[in-house]
Formats: structure tokens, C-alpha cells, sequence
């Protein structure tokens, strides 16, 4: 099971309804959901992984300041 706040379910409505409106629909279907709920996943995933990345540099910072 996993949590999703009020705020991710607004978020991924309003992605949804713009994909709607960018196919000139004016109702949701389900691959615009899916589409939405994709685009979120992707979004936090490329946080995650620039925060690894940030972590990682200061990593090295620290141990080049060591030597």
C-alpha cells in the first residue's frame, strides 16, 4: 500500500485534465491518469537522483579538503 497526499491527487488531475485538453477532449480518460501518474514518478525519480548526485559531490569535496 502506498500514501498519496491531496496534494499528488490534485496534482495528477490537473495533469490529467491538461493532457485532455491538449487531445481536445473535454473529459479525462484513463491514459491521461496514467500519463499523469507517470509524469509524477518521473519527476520525483529525477529529484532523487540529482540528490544523490549532490550528496555524492559533497562527498568528494569533503575528502579532497582532508588531504
Amino acid at each position: 500500500m502506498t500514501f498519496t497526499s491531496a496534494r499528488n491527487l490534485l496534482g495528477i488531475l490537473r495533469l490529467a485534465t491538461a493532457l485532455a485538453r491538449l487531445n481536445l477532449r473535454q473529459t479525462i480518460v484513463k491514459q491521461d491518469v496514467d500519463e499523469a501518474i507517470r509524469l509524477l514518478d518521473m519527476s520525483k525519480a529525477s529529484i532523487n537522483q540529482l540528490n544523490s548526485l549532490v550528496e555524492e559531490f559533497k562527498q568528494q569535496l569533503t575528502r579532497l579538503s582532508e588531504t
